[in-house]
């Protein structure tokens, strides 16, 4: 056996291990240099059956201590599809959140599974949890707005109007937390139904609600009527 096979084993063991401890990233120095957030997935806001009472998560990981905003984010879909998993919903979760939001993206029940107003008391119930877990999740409370686009503009919409007066809280718990959020963005929002149908009831809709101590930013939309209030 060649007597030198072994010192070249420990050469070549020396070197790999040197290459080694270079190739591996510093992940403090990783942490510093960059802002990173945590997202996390179908987080239930209240206790029961439905599918549909989940939330996703996303939020800052190391912009300091700093209490900070949240934005609750509302799919559209006629009230009868759509889902918080559309990436246009996944997309905008994460981009504010890289700026510095607390957000959440919620699904809530549609109406083929249950019918009006169970939607805006799901939407409801999700701000509640979010209060409820303010401390937690380092969140000023009186710094939640919401967006929604289309039928999530509706219940964006609502989340700013409806006081707890209005019976529209549903029984999701988290009572003790108030629902009403403190500024709503609404794309091509529908304001009234205009139809004689029971989602139509006027206490379930925009025009016949209102509410101090909110403003809205609505978008125009052609063949949707839209306001902007303060």
């Amino acid at each position: 056996m060649n007597s030198n096979i072994p010192k070249l084993l420990l050469i070549m063991t020396m070197f790999l291990v040197s290459k080694l401890g270079h190739s591996q990233p510093n992940s403090n120095s990783l942490k510093a240099e960059y802002k990173t957030i945590t997202v996390t997935k179908d987080i239930p806001y209240r206790e029961g059956n439905s599918d549909a009472w989940k939330l996703d998560l996303a939020m800052p990981q190391n912009f300091g201590a700093t209490i900070r905003p949240a934005l609750v984010i509302i799919h559209g879909g006629g009230w009868a599809g759509g889902s918080k998993s559309v990436d246009v919903y996944q997309k905008m979760m994460v981009d504010y959140a890289q700026k510095g939001y607390v957000t959440i993206n919620v699904e809530y029940r549609l109406t083929g599974e249950a019918g009006f107003p169970a939607c805006i008391e799901d939407v409801k119930c999700a701000v509640r949890w979010l209060r409820a877990h303010a401390k937690e999740l380092s969140i000023d409370p009186d710094r939640i707005g919401a967006y929604g686009h289309s039928a999530g503009a509706h219940l964006a919409l609502m989340l700013g109007m409806v006081p707890k007066s209005a019976g529209l809280e549903g029984d999701g718990g988290w009572d003790e937390y108030s629902s009403v959020i403190n500024v709503v963005g609404a794309g091509s929002p529908p304001t009234e139904l205009g139809r004689d149908v029971p989602m139509a009831k006027k206490e379930w809709w925009y025009n016949w609600l209102h509410s101090k101590n909110w403003y809205s930013i609505v978008s125009h939309s052609r063949n949707k009527r839209s306001h902007c209030t303060t």
